[in-house]
């Protein structure tokens, strides 16, 4: 076992609990856990985004009077029809609802954000992983009931209420992201780890499109949604019952004032350091910002732009195109992060990735054939690391008694970015569908060269990280 010291901080030993002066975690262990809930959790509910998108836009229609979704999404070609007409009219109203649901999601959780992160720098990252969890649980069931009996859309809103109250899948990226901090010190390797994250959750998102593709089109909504139910009590259960955790040296004197923890998650860009310092957090955060602003809702747009002419792709089709655009990216994604490492530092690896993203947006605005959108992640499979990447720069910067605060303010401004990007880019979508449904596409790009143009800014005036450590076992075989 190596025992690493944090050299800014010698008074540590004089402010942690004796109850937790104990021996390190098996990293293993952590991080083979930990892998459960990005499989299950958050490619479930990536999945979820697609199913809901779709059966929206499918109960819309039969609310109107159509038979199913074909009757809607005719390729007739006549740009004039009425049917065409109607088509717009539901995508429009499909994608209006989302946003609404995501304002009901996305306005309490950036009130829980603002504490939940810092509080765990107290009480430990069990709690902030499980609350999360919880909620995306009970989300899921109300979802299922809702599809199962036919529900009132309007219960939706409970769902997605009741989910903004733990803050979300926000939370729950914080809580993994605050776990995989506390494990790993190195900068390659905090950012690898971050990405693997996204990248397992992809591979499973992969399958479970495919699968929800199948059982929509041959069973209907209900299995699909049961699916993932399932998975996110698994996702929900494992941890709670045998995830460690992972925050061993927490301070011994509990602060719950909620002024104190708003101060800490903020005191990166306002109070803490020197200018250039905060400066170089406030750079960070705007990069992050922009870049995670086209993510967080590309899945369900992606899914009413392919169901609209002249795609008309049915639920079998979007599966196979969502499992190539999450795991085919994500695995390259994966190869070429690991490649470039060797060669070159992260920042410049995530502004690579930032121009293959744009790019990639840019052509999907513009494709005319179905084939055509399995280029699309071709072309951005470089740009699937920049956030994690950007997250790992950040916490690079950051102590490690403070990493649930860094993760919360990440959560924060990542749920107004979601609220922002629900009114932004569902409206775009709404207002153009009737003559250019790409144009939304088109905006996403100019965020990724916007992001770029930051970077580059960024680089000039960054302040060279502190190197702080944990201490980690270095056989991560060895048990608990």
């Amino acid at each position: 076992m190596s025992v690493q010291v944090d050299a800014n901080d010698t008074e540590k030993s004089n402010r942690v609990a004796p109850e937790h002066q104990h021996g390190p975690v098996s990293v293993l262990k952590v991080r083979i856990i930990s892998a459960v809930v990005p499989v299950f959790s958050l490619s479930a509910s990536s999945a979820r985004d697609s199913i809901v998108a779709q059966y929206l836009v499918d109960r819309l229609a039969n609310d109107q009077g159509y038979l199913n979704l074909t009757d809607v999404a005719s390729c007739s070609g006549d740009a004039n029809s009425s049917v065409l007409a109607t088509a717009n009219d539901i995508q429009s109203q499909a994608s209006d609802l989302q946003t609404y649901y995501s304002y009901a999601q996305c306005v309490p959780a950036i009130f829980i954000c603002l504490f939940i992160g810092s509080y765990s720098d107290y009480l430990g990252r069990r709690f902030l992983l499980l609350l999360p969890l919880f909620t995306v649980l009970v989300k899921m069931i109300i979802t299922t009931c809702i599809i199962r009996f036919h529900l009132d859309l309007r219960f939706m809103y409970l769902a997605y209420g009741f989910d903004g109250l733990s803050g979300s899948w926000y939370a729950l990226l914080m809580a993994m992201f605050a776990l995989t901090a506390d494990i790993c010190t190195k900068e390659s390797d905090r950012s690898f780890w971050i990405f693997f994250t996204s990248f397992s959750s992809a591979i499973v998102n992969a399958v479970l499109n495919i699968v929800g593709g199948y059982l929509i089109s041959n069973y209907g909504f209900t299995e699909a949604s049961i699916l993932l139910s399932c998975m996110l009590a698994v996702s929900f259960f494992i941890p709670l019952f045998f995830l460690p955790e992972t925050h061993l040296h927490r301070p011994k004197t509990k602060e719950y004032n909620p002024l104190v923890h708003m101060r800490r998650i903020f005191g990166f860009y306002f109070f803490d350091g020197s200018p250039r310092r905060k400066a170089t957090f406030c750079l960070g955060i705007l990069i992050f910002i922009i870049a995670v602003s086209y993510l967080i809702y590309q899945a369900s747009l992606d899914a009413l732009y392919q169901m609209h002419q002249p795609f008309c792709w049915d639920a079998n089709q979007i599966g196979y195109y969502s499992s190539a655009r999450g795991a085919g990216a994500f695995v390259a994604g994966a190869v070429i992060l690991k490649i470039l490492q060797k060669c070159m530092a992260d920042k410049y690896i995530a502004m690579l990735g930032l121009l293959c993203q744009g790019g990639s947006l840019i052509f999907q605005a513009f494709v005319w054939e179905s084939w055509q959108f399995y280029l699309v992640p071709a072309i951005g499979a470089p740009g699937t690391s920049v956030t994690a990447i950007v997250r790992a720069l950040l916490s690079l910067q950051t102590g490690p008694d403070k990493q649930g605060a860094l993760f919360s303010s990440i959560a924060v401004v990542e749920a107004v970015v979601g609220l922002a990007s629900a009114a932004a880019w569902y409206q775009i979508y709404s207002s153009t569908v009737g003559f250019m449904p790409g144009f939304v596409y088109v905006t996403m790009a100019a965020c990724c060269f916007l992001s770029f143009v930051l970077f580059i800014i960024y680089n000039r005036i960054q302040v060279t990280p502190t190197i702080f450590q944990h201490v980690v076992l270095s056989n991560p075989l060895e048990s608990e």
